[in-house]
């Protein structure tokens, strides 16, 4: 085949492998031609720039359109992951401020627009991560029928960033992630997804994200939601609070508070990694005028079919917030002894009841809540995930946070430990929940009706663990009434 020709068809929208020209698959989208890579039943395209370089002018800007490239681009290499301090770990490689870049994995020779799309967002406190690493990839559920796309955005101060001399700053991060919806929205029929049938979902920063994309974003970019382990709660951070804390930052590095943006882009990003606590969205006035749980108590989120839930044992990361537990008790006021005796013996252990109290606040009790809101319009799921993996049973009280990210992936063999035979179960189980909900609307976890959407009348979550998947009702309910009584008020959930 020529290479005129092979271009047509491309241009044209043909998916077409053209083996003598372009190393793998080849699709078109709006900027031009990619070729990826077959990796038996499934094509993978790597390092799909969906925004221009937030670099030099563009930094500290909403993104902007990739514009076009000649020829066909080989989407055969993940691009950068978003600069990040090394000092927080997991440290994925290469990393560039020039960041803005999707993945796709997608069945092959699926017909065009197709299939269910699912869209990452990692987790990472908004200040590390990348949308590349091991634990996501994508492989395993263009296998089962489903497109992934996973993604990059920018992290830290170069992602949630406000100083007089940018005249305020903004949510660059969130504006990146609802850039790449637009980007899927336009393209992915392309990989044989159809934009009709999306679905996105992130775990800790990733599912704090979509609460924001499902109260900030517009509507139509996104038809699914799943909210693994995001924060609902926590306090909502103003404009005020966050340029004050971005100005000493940037007073620590030589610009005054009088300084300009140019003085401020002209400065490696490396200069403004700052502390974890506290990173991410603000109110900005604009894309955020209010924190999730507020919206949603409002009645203004944006309603879709939805699966929320967190693990057994995100106090695990309690310890990286140091100060969040006597702050979370001194804004119950006199619902304080209420809460601390709906924890029983527990409640006089100051470092279990701290462990637990962190978890439940911060992702078990305002999942219920966001679940019991959102399940008035729309179908709605909620779980909790309490399955260990061989090896470290006996050694932690619960799941932790991020440990159900390899059962949704069916990724245990990137873990840090050879999976069981048991573990591998259960990685098929709790992946086909996920895959099935993308398909149908309603996750299928084993039995059709093994997992009935969320009623607040009967309380009953899915409970996912070594013993099985099942509901229970009323789970943990002491505890959570304890807390949503003392929490959620409008004196703790709105900040203008």
């Amino acid at each position: 085949m020529s290479v005129r020709l092979s271009a047509m068809l491309v241009m044209l929208g043909f998916v077409w492998p053209i083996a003598t020209w372009a190393a793998g698959p080849t699709v078109a989208v709006e900027s031009g031609a990619l070729a990826g890579k077959a990796d038996g039943s499934i094509w993978v395209f790597k390092g799909i720039p969906y925004a221009a370089a937030p670099v030099g002018e563009l930094r500290w800007r909403a993104p902007k359109s990739p514009g076009r490239w000649h020829g066909v681009r080989q989407a055969v290499t993940f691009g950068a992951a978003c600069v990040q301090d090394p000092a927080l770990g997991g440290n994925p490689r290469p990393q560039s401020e020039d960041c803005l870049y999707l993945n796709v994995w997608t069945p092959a020779d699926a017909p065009r627009a197709s299939l269910p799309v699912m869209v990452w967002i990692h987790g990472g406190g908004f200040v590390a991560g990348a949308g590349f690493q091991n634990l996501y990839d994508g492989a395993n559920f263009a296998r089962d029928g489903v497109v992934l796309v996973s993604i990059n955005y920018r992290l830290n101060a170069m992602g949630f960033f406000s100083h007089p001399g940018l005249h305020g700053g903004g949510n660059f991060g969130l504006m990146d992630e609802i850039a790449a919806l637009q980007w899927v929205k336009k393209n992915i029929a392309a990989f044989a997804g159809d934009p009709r049938r999306v679905t996105v979902f992130g775990e800790s920063a990733g599912g704090d994200s979509v609460l924001f994309l499902m109260t900030a974003a517009g509507p139509g970019l996104f038809q699914q939601a799943i909210i693994e382990s995001g924060p609902g709660y926590r306090k909502p951070k103003t404009q005020a609070e966050e340029q004050a804390h971005d100005i000493k930052l940037a007073e620590s590095v030589g610009v005054p508070a009088t300084g300009s943006a140019r003085q401020l882009r002209a400065l490696a990003p490396e200069k403004f990694f700052g502390d974890f606590y506290g990173a991410g969205p603000f109110i900005d006035g604009h894309l955020v005028r209010q924190f999730p749980l507020a919206v949603f108590e409002e009645g203004k989120a944006w309603r879709v079919p939805l699966i929320i839930g967190s693990n057994s044992d995100e106090g695990s990361i309690a310890k990286i917030y140091s100060q969040a537990v006597p702050e979370i008790l001194s804004t119950m006021g006199d619902q304080a002894a209420r809460v601390r005796e709906a924890y029983g013996e527990v409640g006089s252990d100051e470092a279990v009841f701290g462990r637990q109290l962190f978890g439940d606040v911060v992702f078990g009790a305002s999942s219920r809540r966001i679940a019991a809101l959102n399940s008035a319009s729309a179908p709605t799921f909620l779980y909790e995930f309490d399955y260990l993996t061989a090896d470290l049973r006996g050694k932690r009280p619960g799941a932790s946070h991020v440990s159900e990210v390899p059962y949704v992936f069916d990724t245990l063999v990137n873990w840090w430990a050879p999976p069981t035979d048991e573990d591998e179960a259960m990685a098929t189980l709790v992946h086909s929940c996920w895959v099935s909900f993308a398909k149908l609307g309603h996750p299928v976890c084993g039995r059709p009706d093994s997992w009935s959407s969320y009623d607040p009348g009967t309380d009953s979550t899915f409970l996912i663990s070594r013993e099985g998947t099942h509901g229970q009702a009323s789970y943990r309910a002491r505890q959570y009434d304890a807390i949503a009584a003392a929490l959620y008020s409008s004196a703790n959930l709105v900040r203008r």
